[in-house]
């Protein structure tokens, strides 16, 4: 069970083969039936006391701004290893980044969720594929292409769910930097050499993204991407869910979409490309 939990956040590709091989006839998108795109998740769960967001449609208000007291932070201020030294400002806040001690030190940003496109400094790749970057949101800390500590946000969670979505299965190292402590975290860091992929003859691009729910202590989203593999192009999705752990997002394998499916329109997906 525990293996196949772990491999979950690297079935896009070998989905997108079946996908194309079929026709485009591969899973379908696991919201469909269940009535307007985001249903299922109001459904589900309501806004919570703590700052909890359900899924808005595309086309609705737009989504707040960031809270005043978040910083922003420039990518050459992090240090060459993607590590801050938490330094101290006049009024006493910690710098947005990583401290010398692994820590993460982020601003508390919106729960409202994102219904377009978040503004994004920098798409950057990462192991083929374009990942968001922003001073706002994050990431605050980056070592090469091993990316962490995001705003505390529902743009913040987006943002770590599109590199992780990017990363995993990719990078060496993500499990150690993404999964919480526990027997799921040690079997996968033993076992990532088995998990890393080279796919040089493949390309995915983000296209779009969906909300589930958000709360300050989970979010879960559907993440789409147009994956290009020798046999064609198909859009693909899969679910991504990640969890508050004290002081960054980290990845929550056991919520995740069992495997990813087929995208045949974007309509009810808030438009994201990379």
């Amino acid at each position: 069970m525990r293996s196949s939990v772990i491999g979950r956040s690297t079935t896009a590709v070998a989905s997108a083969l079946l996908i194309l091989a079929l026709g485009a006839c591969g899973s379908a998108d696991p919201s469909s039936g269940t009535g307007e795109p985001g249903s299922r998740a109001q459904e589900e769960q309501g806004a919570s006391d703590d700052g909890g967001s359900t899924a808005a449609a595309p086309g609705d208000a737009e989504p707040e701004g960031s809270e005043d007291d978040a910083t922003d932070v420039a990518a050459d201020d992090r240090g060459a290893d993607g590590e801050d030294a938490a330094a101290k400002g006049a009024t006493g806040d910690q710098t947005p980044g990583r401290t010398a001690g692994g820590e993460c030190v982020v601003p508390e940003g919106s729960s409202q969720i994102p219904t377009g496109p978040p503004e994004v400094d920098e798409w950057a790749m990462v192991a083929g594929t374009a990942a968001p970057v922003s001073a706002q949101y994050g990431p605050y800390a980056q070592d090469g292409d091993l990316w962490t500590c995001y705003e505390h946000s529902a743009d913040g969670a987006l943002f770590a769910a599109a590199y992780y979505f990017a990363a995993s299965g990719q990078v060496e190292g993500v499990h150690e930097e993404w999964l919480p402590e526990g027997d799921l975290r040690d079997e996968a860091i033993a076992s990532e050499s088995e998990h890393v992929q080279e796919l040089d003859d493949v390309s995915m691009t983000l296209v779009g993204y969906r909300f589930q729910t958000y709360t300050a202590d989970a979010a879960t989203m559907d993440i789409v991407s147009e994956t290009t593999v020798p046999e064609g192009t198909a859009n693909v999705g899969i679910r991504v869910a990640l969890m508050w752990d004290g002081d960054r997002w980290v990845a929550d394998l056991e919520n995740f979409g069992e495997e990813a499916y087929s995208v045949e329109s974007l309509d009810g997906y808030s438009p994201w490309r990379g």
